[in-house]
């Protein structure tokens, strides 16, 4: 009777079943499809009678499902905040060094927009001197390094220009060649913050354009190009040396309150040009060079690019 199946509706079957029922004991119907690896004892291979083992399945379960929720809300991809360059879960003690790295970024402020300003005048050759002294003379007042780079087109000019400055040095092809490298070097330094030197020996002798605050030009170039490039190879070098600085200020808390603010306009260069009136060719270019910078134009380049204009110069 016990062997009968009692799906047949026979006696046997049903006091066994009733049997069972008295020791307090269930039958559970467990799908073998949905549950991988489940082998029971028996013809019947759709039924499970061990108690234990269900409760454990039911466990595994739980915890499987759990998993899968936990994987849905924090998918492997997740956010850099909380995972490294590796993929690895951070601690919190990484945690709070990214915030520390984040509130320093965050204290880097913007640099102001670095300018070049171009002062642009004509007068006599004997004036230009003195003109150019107290030009330097005014920009030392404002910067507590100043170092200004005279420019100007042979040697016999910039040997009689430096006596005139109160005996700067100057390179020149009467220089010696053993001595160019001290003189740029006292020059960076500022043990000599002027220098007098002619176009071709300022790129020859690697006078660094980053480092000067004033850039005279006592004798104007020939070819108004190499003034334009001249100029803008200044300018970048310049602005990018202060933006750097700007950067590692501003990481630090060391800026203050004289210190431009952000988003401002600053000065990086000055740019002195001390034309006369055998200048006339470049009067009108650099009169449109100037308007087109929105810098300031003189009555004087005005009046001898205007006379350029009438003699067609």
């Amino acid at each position: 009777a016990r062997k009968k199946n009692p799906a047949s509706g026979g006696g046997g079957g049903a006091s066994t079943g009733g049997h069972k029922a008295g020791r307090g004991q269930r039958d559970v119907v467990v799908d073998v499809k949905a549950r991988q690896n489940v082998k029971t004892k028996g013809k019947r291979k759709g039924m499970c009678h061990n108690a234990e083992f269900l409760a454990e399945l039911r466990i595994a379960d739980a915890n499987r499902s759990l998993r899968l929720s936990r994987k849905a809300v924090e998918p492997q991809n997740a956010p850099a905040s909380r995972r490294n360059d590796g993929g690895n879960e951070l601690d919190d003690e990484d945690d709070e060094d990214m915030a520390m790295r984040e509130e320093e970024e965050e204290r880097v402020l913007p640099p102001p927009s670095f300018i070049t300003e171009h002062v642009a005048d004509v007068m006599a050759e004997q004036k230009r001197a003195a003109r150019l002294t107290k030009a330097i003379a005014s920009e030392r007042e404002r910067a507590r390094t100043c170092l200004s780079l005279v420019l100007v087109r042979n040697a016999a000019t910039a040997e009689e220009l430096a006596k005139e400055l109160g005996g700067v040095p100057y390179i020149s092809s009467k220089t010696d060649y053993a001595q160019v490298d001290d003189i740029v070097r006292r020059f960076r330094s500022g043990v000599a913050p002027t220098l007098v030197t002619t176009f071709e020996h300022q790129r020859h002798a690697g006078v660094d354009l980053s480092a000067i605050n004033v850039l005279a030009l006592y004798d104007f170039p020939r070819s108004f190009a190499r003034f334009e490039k001249l100029c803008a190879g200044a300018h970048e070098a310049r602005a990018a040396r202060l933006e750097e600085k700007w950067q590692a200020r501003s990481k630090r808390g060391a800026l203050g309150k004289k210190d431009v603010q952000p988003g401002g306009v600053a000065c990086a260069l000055r740019v002195f040009s001390l034309l006369c009136p055998g200048d006339a060719a470049a009067a009108a270019p650099l009169k449109a060079y100037l308007s087109h910078l929105d810098q300031p134009i003189s009555e004087n380049l005005a009046s001898l690019a205007n006379v350029a204009g009438q003699i067609g110069v």
